[in-house]
């Protein structure tokens, strides 16, 4: 946030500062998300994971759709099949057949069942970081913006400007 203020010639972080660093953030995870990895023991839970990051919960999409977007000549037409059968065993997904085009759905969570993490999440500042006892500097600083002219809970670039050498970070 310190940063993105400096660039934009600001004196001090601005709740625009923070919402700007948090989309940010949040595009990275999302980029991260996209290009991970798969890690599994075997091809055939490879191609399950590869099923279950393409095909979300609740969501419906044609068999042919989700092999492509897996990727399957890769592992095999056979590996695929095999992880559609298993996955419809375990009542992951089902199997609905509309013309000549075979629907598969994601079954969504149940109550007793934590969801699986995709790796987001929404975490408040005042979540992570918590302000020492007797510091001026606001628990949540989206919600208690200053106004314009009002810099009292502002993180201050220039040490002329701060009550205490502790508030610059």
């Amino acid at each position: 946030m310190v940063v993105q203020a400096v660039l934009r010639h600001d004196e001090t972080v601005t709740k625009e500062n923070v919402q700007q660093v948090i989309d940010f953030l949040q595009y990275e995870v999302a980029v991260r998300e996209a290009v991970s990895p798969v890690i599994a023991e075997n091809s055939q839970a490879q191609m399950e994971e590869l099923i279950r990051r393409h095909l979300p919960a609740s969501q419906t999409m044609r068999k042919r759709d989700l092999a492509r977007k897996t990727n399957y000549q890769r592992l095999g037409i056979e590996i695929f099949e095999r992880a559609i059968r298993n996955m419809i065993k375990n009542q992951e997904i089902t199997e609905k057949t509309e013309g000549k085009s075979v629907l598969l759905t994601r079954a969504s969570f149940k109550d007793d069942e934590p969801p699986v993490d995709s790796g987001t999440s929404e975490v408040g500042i005042g979540d992570v970081v918590t302000p020492s006892e007797g510091s001026p500097i606001s628990q949540n600083p989206i919600e208690n913006a200053p106004s314009e002219g009002d810099v009292e809970n502002c993180l201050h670039f220039v040490p002329e400007s701060c009550p205490s050498k502790e508030m610059i970070m």
